[in-house]
Parts: C-alpha cells; sequence; structure tokens
C-alpha cells in the first residue's frame, strides 16, 4: 500500500504530465505544450536536407526540434546581432531554414521566404518565432501574418492583424459569419475605413488595398448586437492565400 502511494505521488508531483507541476512551475507545462506545436510546425518547412539553423533565446527549450517526424540536422547559434539588419543577410552563409524569434527581422525580411508561428497571436510573445530561407528564382512570397489577436467588449469582437505583404496581387481576408444573424463590420488600414454588412451563416471576400513590401496594421471590429452572447458564433476572419487568386 505504502509502495503504490509513493508511486502515485512521485506521478502526481514529479513527471512531466504532474497535475503539481503544472499548478507551481506552469511554464513546464506550457513549454511542453509549446515544442509539441513546434515540432508539427517545423515539419512542415521543406528543405530537410538542410541544416535547421536556431537562433533564439538560450533560456527557451527546444526539444520540439529535435524530436521531429522528420529526422533533420539541427544546428544552434546565438541570436543575430542588431548590426544584421536584415534576414536575408544573416542567412547569407546558410543554405536552409534559419529561426528567429518573430520580430526580430518583421518588415526587414530581404529576398527571403518566411514562416511564422504565434503564441497567444502576438509578434512579441518571446515564444512566437519565424523562419526564414533564400528565395529560390521564380518563388512566390505569400503573406505574412506577424500578429492575431482577438480581444471582445460591449458586443464587438476585434481582430487585430500585422500583415506583410510582399506582391502586388490584391491582399484579401475571407470574413465568415456561422450564426443565424446578420451582423455588421468595420475595417481599417493605414489607407482609411470602410464598413459593410454580413448575412447569416455567409462568408464574404472583402479585398483591402496594401503597399508592397510593408508590414500593415489590419484591424477588424465585428458588431455582434443581436448574435448569441455566449461567444460561440462569433464571426471568423482569414487571409485568403496569394496563390489561389
Amino acid at each position: 500500500m505504502l509502495a503504490t502511494l509513493n508511486v502515485g505521488w512521485f506521478i502526481t508531483t514529479h513527471t512531466h504530465q504532474a497535475g503539481w507541476r503544472t499548478v507551481t512551475n506552469p511554464q513546464s507545462s506550457m513549454m511542453f505544450y509549446i515544442n509539441q506545436q513546434w515540432r508539427v510546425w517545423a515539419d512542415q518547412l521543406d528543405t530537410r536536407s538542410e541544416p535547421l539553423v536556431l537562433a533564439l533565446r538560450g533560456d527557451v527549450t527546444l526539444a520540439g526540434f529535435f524530436r521531429r517526424q522528420y529526422p533533420q540536422h539541427v544546428t544552434l547559434q546565438k541570436p543575430p546581432p542588431e548590426s544584421e539588419t536584415t534576414a536575408e543577410a544573416w542567412l547569407a552563409e546558410h543554405s536552409g531554414w534559419g529561426l528567429v524569434h518573430a520580430s526580430r527581422f518583421m518588415g526587414r525580411e530581404g529576398d527571403t521566404v518566411a514562416k511564422v508561428w504565434l503564441f497567444h497571436g502576438a509578434e512579441s510573445n518571446p515564444f512566437s518565432i519565424a523562419a526564414y530561407r533564400k528565395r529560390t528564382p521564380g518563388e512566390m512570397q505569400n503573406l505574412l501574418i506577424y500578429r492575431h489577436q482577438t480581444a471582445r467588449a460591449n458586443n464587438r469582437v476585434t481582430h487585430q492583424l500585422l500583415i506583410k505583404n510582399w506582391n502586388a496581387k490584391p491582399v484579401q481576408l475571407r470574413l465568415f459569419n456561422s450564426s443565424l444573424s446578420a451582423c455588421g463590420y468595420q475595417l481599417a488600414t493605414s489607407e482609411g475605413m470602410t464598413r459593410g454588412a454580413l448575412d447569416a451563416e455567409a462568408s464574404v471576400i472583402v479585398a483591402i488595398p496594401l503597399a508592397v513590401d510593408s508590414v500593415h496594421e489590419v484591424v477588424l471590429t465585428f458588431d455582434l448586437t443581436g448574435l448569441p452572447s455566449d461567444g460561440r458564433q462569433a464571426p471568423t476572419v482569414e487571409l485568403v492565400p496569394q496563390s489561389s487568386l
């Protein structure tokens, strides 16, 4: 009986799935989740034959990049110095993907392709990361979202986005309303503001003018008056890939 209690106490307080560790040291449990997500995300990066360069903070656990479905050589480096002004310049000596914190080269990507993984939708979060590699001739650079945070107050849901536009193709947002009631929306950018209505159980694609090779703040607000108050049917927004246009 005593041995069983000892085993139960050890599992509860010391192992990676321990509930007590989640209470007393929540970051350890959070890092387990983050590394799971990093592992899945990193497996979607191409050029696996090339080394993956990790240039992240030293106090961040990086197990997710080593325990992956597709084996890949991983190189650890210090974060790029401030003298490195663009991701393109930093990648001059690398042939594969280089990973840094999401805000490090935001707006200063250079001639690269990039992917971003956000924690809590914020580019400033220490666990949000960006991957860059050199662009091959003719390769298209798709839109990037450096921020997507949502807030709800006073019968309104606001989506705050930071979008990097590389191309002259239109930038489009798909708005979707799954509820049985129509709702209004307001879309604000540096170029101005537009308003519209979204029918019940309907979607609409809205084009927004964003200058090329720049990062833009986009604020989309839905008016939830008349929609269920529990928020389960709040309208959603997603970026339409330019490759599909």
